[in-house]
């Protein structure tokens, strides 16, 4: 969205200078490259813009090209094709004669500037900022108000006086009040969050968190092609109920779906089944589900160290005056728990687990490659 809208914006002469702000050096140099790409080697592009593309074709990605390209009537272009700037063609009647696009990375992208053949210094008049945090700095305070620090008094300031400045923040919602999230919550800001899915469908707890997610999530690992196996199966069992289970799910854009899939509803509920709700949450609906307070615990081994009773399995503690067990029944499994308690309420967890037992250490209810089912056919 963000490499396709910097050259929209200078082939329309919407604008003059467009600068693409990626998160890091590695980002905003493939965002520079992508935005070549186009400009290079994209024919229907080519058909409705000669008067740009066929001057890039030209240089045949060659930058020492540029010095030396002449118009047909002997006037030098003024092109440049630098590492990570564009200087589109001076072409008389062109309305995306000499426009730049450069892109920056967001600790890097202040005071930015392109000095024409004239000697006209330019600054820029859009500014599309993509994807400006990650994980890591979305999780604390201190980072997030460094990063809005950057971009209200670097990247917002590097506008010229002659031109408004006009800026774009496309991005995904990492945590609660990240930079993302108080962008939103800003009033100077029109923000829009986009989820994958408007609407969940009807059937979403029946069919596609019980029945579809069963058979798409039971496959044996130790065997090759099995995953695989169990994704057609389910693939099968959609088109076979297809109607019902997509009957109210909306979603917001649908054609998002691989070609395996039968449509962008299926592809959704694909990634909610093999990637857990959190992840979903965040990535995909923009809702995450961490709590407001900034920092992830970070838990150390000595932590856990101090937490390990050091019993074996089963052992009941010498202290202990009562034992209590707990099981937490589902569908698929039953989860579990037996703990010994010492007269002042201390406890220790004697024994844990899942029925039916699994081959693997992590897994979730819907994931889980035994279920009862399995275990007591019928």
């Amino acid at each position: 969205i963000s490499e396709r809208a910097a050259i929209w914006a200078t082939l329309f002469g919407f604008r003059q200078f467009v600068l693409v702000v990626g998160i890091n050096e590695r980002a905003s140099s493939e965002n520079i490259n992508a935005i070549k790409t186009e400009l290079f080697g994209n024919d229907l592009l080519a058909e409705d813009f000669p008067e740009v593309c066929d001057y890039v074709r030209a240089l045949d990605n060659k930058p020492q090209a540029c010095r030396h390209q002449m118009t047909w009537d002997n006037e030098h272009t003024h092109i440049v094709w630098k590492a990570d700037t564009i200087v589109l063609p001076l072409i008389k009647g062109s309305v995306a004669s000499a426009a730049a696009i450069m892109a920056k990375p967001y600790a890097k992208a202040r005071g930015v500037k392109v000095t024409r053949h004239d000697g006209k210094v330019s600054r820029p008049d859009l500014v599309i900022v993509d994807d400006p945090q990650d994980d890591a700095s979305a999780a604390t305070q201190l980072q997030v108000n460094k990063n809005l620090t950057i971009l209200r008094k670097d990247i917002l300031q590097s506008g010229g006086f002659a031109h408004g400045l006009a800026a774009v923040v496309n991005a995904t919602i990492i945590a609660r009040n990240d930079m993302i999230e108080r962008l939103l919550d800003d009033p100077s800001w029109q923000g829009q969050r986009v989820p994958m899915v408007k609407q969940w469908a009807d059937a979403h707890e029946s069919f596609w968190i019980r029945q579809y997610a069963e058979v798409r999530q039971t496959f044996d690992r130790s065997i090759p092609g099995d995953q695989e196996r169990a994704h057609k199966e389910a693939t099968k069992l959609y088109r076979k109920h297809r109607k019902e289970a997509d009957k109210g799910c909306i979603v917001s854009w649908k054609y998002c779906y691989l070609p395996n899939e039968l449509s962008a509803i299926q592809h959704a509920y694909n990634i909610l089944i093999d990637d857990g709700e959190d992840v979903f949450a965040s990535e995909y609906q923009q809702e995450p589900t961490e709590p407001g307070s900034h920092g992830p615990l970070r838990i150390t081994a000595e932590q856990v160290a101090t937490k390990v009773n050091g019993l074996d399995r089963g052992a009941v503690p010498k202290t202990a005056e009562h034992v209590t067990a707990y099981v937490d029944v589902h569908e698929r499994l039953l989860y579990y728990i037996v703990c010994a308690w010492a007269p002042d309420f201390a406890g220790v967890v004697m024994d844990y687990g899942t029925y039916p037992k699994q081959p693997i250490s992590y897994f979730t209810q819907a994931s889980a490659p035994v279920a009862m089912q399995h275990a007591h056919p019928g």
